[in-house]
């Protein structure tokens, strides 16, 4: 099992840095900068506050990380109109294709699991991605 689950993961992993490299994106970010910029994709243009609820993160960590992640260039923040104390954060265009890359790579996956899987084989699929997927959150 242990061999099948490195060739799966090898797999995925060459593939989706062939995709990033199709589309220009040549970031170098960290898990915890990916995580953030995921994030703030998934919220659309949260306040700090939402994020570091969202990560479960203290504000200041968040603030920090982010800050850095601004000077970067891989993340906007601007000012609400209607409350001067709280920012918005959002995506630069290259932390943009980012995701973009991302959400192209799972549709491929998909589509290939699709092509690759019986009907009853997808079914059993989900119900063991989801069983790890729990797995792995409860750690």
């Amino acid at each position: 099992m242990e061999k099948v689950l490195e060739a799966f993961i090898t797999t995925l992993d060459s593939s989706f840095k062939k995709l990033l490299e199709d589309v220009g994106n040549p970031l170098n970010l960290t898990a915890s900068q990916a995580t953030y910029i995921e994030t703030i994709y998934k919220l659309n243009q949260p306040t700090l506050s939402e994020l570091a609820d969202s990560l479960g993160l203290s504000r200041a960590s968040v603030t920090t990380a982010i800050n850095k992640l601004v000077k970067q260039g891989y993340i906007t923040k601007t000012q609400s109109s209607e409350d001067k104390r709280v920012s918005h954060l959002g995506l630069t265009p290259s932390s943009e294709k980012l995701m973009q890359a991302k959400q192209k790579a799972v549709q491929n996956y998909t589509d290939f699991i699709r092509a690759a899987l019986s009907q009853e084989e997808i079914r059993q699929f989900e119900l063991i991605m989801s069983k790890l997927v729990l797995q792995f959150q409860n750690q």
